[in-house]
């Protein structure tokens, strides 16, 4: 039973599939994530996403995981005071360096999960376009003509199935002091590690 109301100090920026909330409830800082999409239009199980926070947080490498149900994707997290991990200046080869071995750990990770083609993601993503606006799914079908060679030479690759977070933009990736953790694992899966990697470099 709560015995305090949680206080709402701030509503981070939405995204494409959550609201965010930041609540101070009984002392403690928390985050607060609701649903805000079709789940399934972007290819998100919440019920995989709870199996990964459940091996990600036991080794450190997430926001602590205070509650999760996948039912209904709620899922609150520690709040983490951090800062951007910075990968210019002086700073950053130690930055490469404290990313690569965050990765390096996640990639590490056992999991029995059925993995997921980077291919069929994108056809997934192109056949969602349908919904969207004329402009949108030209800009979607010019995209997928000039990267469809580079895409059938990819599916002819091998590549060893990894956990792989899949949504490494700057604002996922914290920079807690010692640590760096990531956070938004909703789209984490078995998958090729190298999208991770080119993830970080493009960012």
């Amino acid at each position: 039973m709560i015995d305090h109301l949680p206080v709402l100090e701030a509503v981070f920026s939405t995204g494409h599939t959550n609201r965010n909330f930041l609540v101070r409830l009984a002392g403690e800082r928390l985050v607060v994530r609701m649903p805000d999409a079709d789940q399934a239009r972007f290819g998100i199980d919440r019920s995989v996403e709870e199996k990964f926070l459940t091996c990600v947080d036991s080794e450190a490498l997430c926001a602590p995981v205070m509650y999760c149900e996948p039912s209904i994707g709620v899922l609150v997290t520690r709040y983490l005071s951090s800062r951007a991990l910075r990968f210019d200046g002086p700073s950053a080869e130690r930055s490469i360096s404290r990313i690569a071995d965050t990765l390096s750990r996640v990639h590490r990770i056992d999991i029995d999960v059925p993995a997921v083609r980077l291919v069929d993601r994108i056809r997934h993503y192109l056949r969602e376009t349908s919904r969207c606006s004329d402009a949108t799914r030209l800009r979607a079908r010019r995209w997928s003509d000039a990267c469809s060679p580079i895409l059938e030479k990819y599916m002819l690759s091998r590549w060893r199935p990894s956990l792989c977070h899949n949504d490494l933009v700057a604002a996922n990736i914290l920079d807690i002091g010692p640590q760096v953790r990531l956070i938004d694992w909703e789209y984490a899966a078995l998958g090729d590690p190298f999208f991770d990697l080119a993830a970080v470099v493009e960012e």
